[in-house]
């Protein structure tokens, strides 16, 4: 009778297509897995490489998940890679492999490293060499970072690429110079907000109407440009600020009057008008002007009125043509980031749960000791999902003509491009800023 051999799963993994198709490295791999076949192991033992195009950021790749399943369905006895990092780079997803390794009675080899699992010790140093290499990635992050705080000390402009309104200096890549031509146009805007009280969307309205510098123009990129301090000449970096980086396009205190009127939507003085400089006659394509009128009784009306077709519509009208849209989007964003973070917060001690045998596995840790610690977590997830229901019930009650002016204000540059008003028909059509137009 034929002596039954081990069944073994040979990795190898390359971080592009590219080079996976080139054999750049790959086939390396291969051939070093093959030459530990030939000396460990005997003609009875049957070898199966898999071969993946991918990177090491998590484990989601086709031949990998193909050795999971054959691991967990009792089909490999071993599981060889060249390297450690050929598998995984992150102490996570380590975790889970050694646990499906112990699970199913599977043998991890490393040739590089000269790891097996088999023994404690074993397991003990694949856990330390991951965290080592996890470590190397953290503190290349933080050299970089150091790097741009010494060059912006030196006083140089250390963000990558160049604002508008200035180029590279060709003599030394490190200094900025000024763009006349865009120059003007940065100078356009920030006379237009504070000098004229333009509204960010009118602002963009004519910029895309002139062509300006020939880009696409959106209210995000405008107001980034209007938060960005580099145009009264300080960089912010990493929240430290660096004076004297670039030629000043505006004085500081223009820049500071450009945060009020940008975070007030309108003058010191008159009506809080909630859509000025929203509105647009879609007939004349033009941004609609304000008007109010008083009744015998003093009463106020405001209206938007086309400057050239001289149409209008109450503000009461195109408020309740929106309100009902723009409330179903409040419920989406309104304390978005405070619920993400409960979220994250929750998914983190969910994770930890699950990690948490792990230590008795690898260390030996008295299972007593770890199920406390287990418990205590899961007290901790019940209180961040009832918070999470607190903070979801207190966004249903969230409606959009109850904000005060200013969070109106906010929603609209956030969210809000244009409001088209059809003279004919009367409707207001609302037209949200593309994806990722706000940070642009």
């Amino acid at each position: 009778m034929k002596k039954k051999g081990k069944r073994i799963i040979g990795y190898c993994r390359e971080s592009t297509v590219s080079q996976f198709n080139d054999g750049f490295n790959i086939d390396d791999q291969e051939k070093r897995i093959r030459s530990y076949m030939d000396i460990y192991y005997t003609e009875d033992d049957e070898l199966t490489i898999l071969r993946d195009a991918a990177s090491a950021k998590d484990l989601n790749r086709p031949k990998m998940n193909e050795a999971i399943n054959m691991m967990k369905n009792g089909e490999a006895d071993v599981f060889i890679v060249y390297s450690l990092d050929r598998m995984t780079r992150r102490v996570k997803d380590l975790a889970y492999m050694l646990d499906i390794f112990q699970k199913n009675k599977v043998q991890l080899l490393s040739i590089s490293e000269k790891i097996d699992t088999k023994s404690a010790m074993g397991r003990f140093f694949i856990y330390l060499i991951v965290l080592i290499a996890q470590w190397e990635q953290d503190t290349i992050a933080s050299r970089t970072e150091r790097g741009m705080i010494e060059s912006a000390m030196q006083g140089n402009y250390a963000k990558p690429g160049n604002p508008l309104g200035y180029l590279r200096n060709p003599e030394d890549n490190h200094k900025l110079i000024v763009d006349p031509e865009a120059a003007e146009i940065v100078k356009y805007i920030f006379n237009e907000l504070v000098d004229n009280d333009m509204p960010v969307n009118a602002i963009n309205h004519k910029l895309i109407a002139m062509n300006a510098c020939g880009r696409k123009w959106g209210n995000g990129t405008i107001t980034h440009i209007i938060h960005n301090k580099i145009y009264y000449g300080t960089m912010e970096l990493k929240g430290k600020e660096f004076p004297n980086i670039a030629q000043p396009l505006i004085s500081k205190e223009t820049y500071n009057l450009a945060q009020k009127r940008l975070k007030s939507g309108t003058r010191v003085t008159g009506e809080h008008y909630l859509f000025r400089g929203y509105v647009r006659c879609t007939c004349c394509d033009r941004i609609m002007g304000i008007r109010t009128a008083k009744s015998k009784t003093g009463k106020k009306y405001m209206y938007y009125i086309c400057p050239k077709c001289l149409r209008q519509i109450p503000e009461k009208d195109v408020l309740n043509q929106v309100k009902d849209e723009f409330t179903v989007m409040l419920k989406k964003t309104q304390f978005q980031k405070d619920l993400s973070t409960l979220e994250e917060s929750c998914a983190s001690v969910a994770e930890s749960i699950q990690d948490l045998p792990m230590s008795f596995f690898l260390y030996g840790l008295d299972s007593e000791y770890i199920q406390k610690l287990i418990d205590r977590k899961k007290d901790e997830k019940e209180l961040f999902e009832r918070n999470i229901m607190k903070l979801k019930a207190g966004i249903a009650d969230v409606r959009f003509e109850d904000l005060p002016y200013s969070e109106v204000r906010d929603f609209l540059n956030d969210y809000v491009e244009m409001l088209d008003f059809n003279v004919k028909t009367k409707q207001v059509t609302i037209r949200y800023m593309t994806a990722g137009s706000k940070n642009a």
